[in-house]
C-alpha cells in the first residue's frame, strides 16, 4: 500500500444487509416470495427443477404490457443460461419499477438481526417483514 489507502470491504456490507433475513424462519421467507410473485407488474426468473433451463417461471402483468416490462430481463437470462448447468432450483422475482414495494421498521430489523446473531430464528412475523 503505497499511499496507505484502505478500501471499504463490500463483503462486510453484504453480510450486514443480509443478516436480518438469517433471523427469519425459511417458511416465512417462502411465504413472502410467493406473495411477491403475485404482485402486479412482476415476473419471476428461475429454475423449477435442477435439470431444467433458467427461464421466466411466472408473471403478473396487465394485458398488453408483457413485452414492455420484461424487456430488461433478456440480458439477465443470457447471463444465467451460460451457467444454468451449475445452478440449483431457484426463484427471484423482479419488479421493473424503481423503488421498494415493501417497507419495514427499525425495531423489526433489530429483532431479526438479534435472532440471526443468537441463531434463534423468529417465526410468525412475515406480515411485518418487508425490506430493509
Amino acid at each position: 500500500m503505497e499511499h496507505d489507502v484502505q478500501l471499504p470491504d463490500e463483503y462486510d456490507q453484504i453480510f450486514h444487509d443480509l443478516e436480518p433475513f438469517w433471523g427469519m424462519e425459511p417458511s416465512d421467507l417462502f411465504l413472502i416470495q410467493a406473495e411477491l410473485e403475485t404482485k402486479l407488474d412482476s415476473y419471476t426468473i428461475g429454475k423449477a427443477l435442477k435439470d431444467t433451463p433458467v427461464g421466466i417461471l411466472t408473471y403478473a402483468f396487465r394485458d398488453g404490457r408483457y413485452d414492455q416490462l420484461i424487456a430488461g430481463s433478456h440480458k439477465i437470462l443470457e447471463l444465467l443460461n451460460k451457467i444454468e448447468h451449475l445452478l440449483p432450483e431457484f426463484r427471484f422475482t423482479v419488479n421493473p419499477h424503481d423503488g421498494p414495494n415493501r417497507l419495514s421498521d427499525w425495531g423489526l430489523k433489530q429483532t431479526l438481526t438479534e435472532a440471526a446473531t443468537t441463531k434463534k430464528r423468529r417465526s410468525s412475523i412475515s406480515d411485518r417483514v418487508l425490506c430493509f
